[in-house]
């Protein structure tokens, strides 16, 4: 990294310039080095004249420099953070060609949830079409990646390497961010450990490239990323079935399965669902 000491921000762009084809430096280099280097002088520039917060907001939005120059800057302040902050868990995640886009991607947090509430333990209860496998590889095509708590992780990294068909062979082989301080390894296929911070990671996560980003289930890591709005879409699939205590401890063991007779959303956002017990 060349680190350039000067008072006026825009001499980086005529040292590179001029200096840095001379030295053999390509054109993809000489891009990055230009980049990180303004990261680097404005830092200065502002420490200098002592520019803090919404002040040094203004004055380098000021600076003459062109508009492309300014998106080149606010690239270089994510790549450089990316590169040499504290954040280094996904770095092996990330493939060569990926990089920063002008949008993000979204964190969709898709749950099973009963009629009274429940979200634990889905596949105890779950009901599934005949197809429902078939669409839920279709979503996990259009994906980048997975998020998962060690939770969610443990248990498909368990069940999924055995199963076969579309849905199995999708979720196999999507790209898979496990979020734990715990967890010592992760071998199943194409699974990566984040141990940092889980906001900062999944804020970078979602700067790059590539689909959508999916999260299974209403746990820990959902909640954390719900808190700090980092969620972009909650995706409910409501199943027909009342848990009762079983799931969340007492009961007698048993669910009730129902028909649905009717749903009628309120321009407030409110469904009513109308049930009869599948017996009846």
């Amino acid at each position: 990294m060349y680190e350039i000491h000067h008072d006026d921000p825009s001499f980086a762009y005529r040292f590179i310039a001029d200096e840095l084809p001379a030295h053999g430096i390509t054109a993809s280099e000489n891009r990055m080095q230009r980049l990180c280097s303004q990261q680097q002088i404005w830092s200065l520039h502002a420490k200098k004249r002592g520019l803090r917060g919404r002040v040094a907001a203004r004055h380098r939005a000021a600076h003459p420099f062109t508009q492309k120059a300014a998106r080149e800057e606010d690239e270089a302040q994510e790549r450089c953070r990316f590169e040499n902050g504290p954040f280094v868990g996904i770095k092996s995640a990330l493939t060569a060609n990926q990089r920063l886009d002008t949008g993000m991607r979204k964190i969709i947090n898709s749950a099973f949830i009963s009629l009274d509430g429940v979200t634990e333990d889905p596949s105890s209860w779950a009901i599934f079409d005949p197809d429902s496998g078939q669409e839920a590889a279709h979503e996990l095509q259009a994906l980048g990646g997975m998020l998962m708590g060690r939770g969610t992780y443990e248990y498909f990294a368990d069940v999924m390497p055995k199963q076969t068909g579309p849905y199995a062979d999708e979720i196999n082989a999507i790209r898979k961010y496990v979020f734990s301080s715990t967890l010592e390894t992760a071998d199943w296929n194409n699974s990566t450990i984040i141990d940092d911070d889980v906001i900062t990671a999944v804020t970078e996560l979602k700067l790059y490239d590539g689909g959508d980003l999916m999260m299974y289930g209403r746990g820990r890591l959902s909640q954390t990323l719900l808190e700090n709005h980092l969620v972009d879409e909650i995706r409910f699939s409501v199943h027909p079935v009342l848990v009762g205590g079983r799931a969340v401890g007492g009961g007698n063991g048993q669910t009730l399965p129902l028909k649905l007779l009717g749903a009628t959303p309120s321009p407030s956002g409110v469904v009513a669902l109308t049930y009869v017990p599948r017996s009846s």
